[in-house]
This record gives structure tokens, C-alpha cells and sequence, in this order.
């Protein structure tokens, strides 16, 4: 029997939107195909309990900076245990401990971990030495955001790839608990008011202002 080839996703927020909800949606559409997955995040977060209740494999990893010792050595004991081909890393400080120990991990065996980056924002002006040698790529959803990390001319344009979100519209559609109640709320009263604003002000100002950053 073969061995299924395994993958690491990770993620160092507490709480959940719609990056991580899209995260989630990839684990189980990669473990359906006959990879292994297993989600790396933190002990009581949101996307933790999620994954739990999808019957997703998960490892609770503090991920409280960039150099916690802590999260180094779980970090190490599960790519030793796991082997993985690939890590997907969609927050600041679990894609540095993971890009480091990828690293550091290479000296020790000859088949390296490609640790992809994944980005869907971008402050500021982006420095190069990240970009260019801790990551294998860095993976954003748009063209345009793509563009905001170019703006840096020392940033290798190969190190950045554009990968379009893959959702499953008829599965959120029918789902009933996307989000938590909190967040449902704030969503139904941003709606709410962009409704006003069309009644008050016409249909053109109430899309600008709802669309504006």
C-alpha cells in the first residue's frame, strides 16, 4: 500500500475569516485526493475548533512570536514526524519558524520541504530578503496584490505567483455556520447601512463607500 504524500497547512491567528475558512475548505478538497494534511495552529483558536469539528487532523502549536522556543520544537517534532513534501503557511510568525526550520532541516537530509507563503494583503513597502530565500513562493490570489510586492525591484518576480482562491460556492451556500455570530452581526449591520445609503444617496454612493478599503 502507498504511503499518502503528506502536507502541513498552518496558521498562527486566532480568529477566522475568510482566509482560514478557504484554508479548511483545501485540507479536506487535498486529504479527498489522497494527500494527508494536518493543520498546525493555535491551542483555542477559531480555526482550531472548525477543523476539530471537520474531522481535520490538527496540532496545537502556540506561535506566540517569530522565535518562541516552544514552537520550534513542536514545529521540528512534527516535520520529523510527518515528512511532509510541502508547508503552507498563512501567517507571520508560523511561516518564519516554519521557513527556519525547513532550512535548517535541508542540512540533515537530502529532500527539502518547499514552504509556500500565502498572502492576501500587503502593507507598506515589502522587504526582499524574506521573499527571496525563506520562501519556496509566495502565493497571492490577485494580480494586483501580486503587483504591491513588485513594487520592491529587489523582489525576484519568479518568488511570486498568483494562485486564485478555489471555493465551493454550493457547499457555502448551504452551510449555516460559516461564521460566528459576532461576525454575522457586524456583516448584517455593514449591509444594513450600505442599504440606508442606497435609499438615501443613490446606488453609486452606496457601493463606493462600501467597497473603499
Amino acid at each position: 500500500m502507498i504511503q499518502a504524500e503528506s502536507i502541513l497547512f498552518t496558521d498562527s491567528s486566532m480568529n477566522i475569516g475568510g482566509q482560514e475558512l478557504q484554508a479548511l475548505q483545501q485540507i479536506i478538497s487535498l486529504n479527498q485526493v489522497g494527500f494527508k494534511v494536518t493543520l498546525l495552529c493555535k491551542p483555542h483558536s477559531a480555526i482550531l475548533e472548525r477543523a476539530k469539528k471537520q474531522g481535520i487532523p490538527v496540532e496545537e502549536i502556540p506561535f506566540r512570536n517569530a522565535l518562541h522556543i516552544t514552537s520550534f520544537k513542536k514545529v521540528f517534532r512534527v516535520i520529523h514526524k510527518e515528512t511532509p513534501i510541502a508547508i503552507f503557511s498563512h501567517g507571520s510568525h508560523d511561516a518564519l519558524i516554519c521557513s527556519l526550520i525547513a532550512k535548517w532541516s535541508s542540512f540533515f537530509s537530502k529532500d527539502r520541504i518547499a514552504v509556500y507563503r500565502i498572502k492576501t494583503f500587503q502593507h507598506g513597502y515589502p522587504l526582499s530578503f524574506a521573499y527571496n530565500h525563506l520562501f519556496t513562493k509566495t502565493l497571492t490570489p490577485s494580480f494586483y496584490l501580486r503587483s504591491l510586492f513588485l513594487k520592491n525591484p529587489m523582489i525576484n518576480p519568479r518568488k511570486i505567483e498568483v494562485l486564485y482562491p478555489g471555493i465551493d460556492f454550493s457547499r457555502l451556500s448551504k452551510a449555516d455556520d460559516l461564521l460566528p455570530g459576532s461576525v454575522l452581526s457586524g456583516f448584517h449591520t455593514i449591509l444594513a447601512r450600505l442599504l440606508r445609503m442606497v435609499q438615501s444617496s443613490g446606488v453609486k454612493k452606496g457601493i463606493i463607500l462600501f467597497c473603499r478599503p
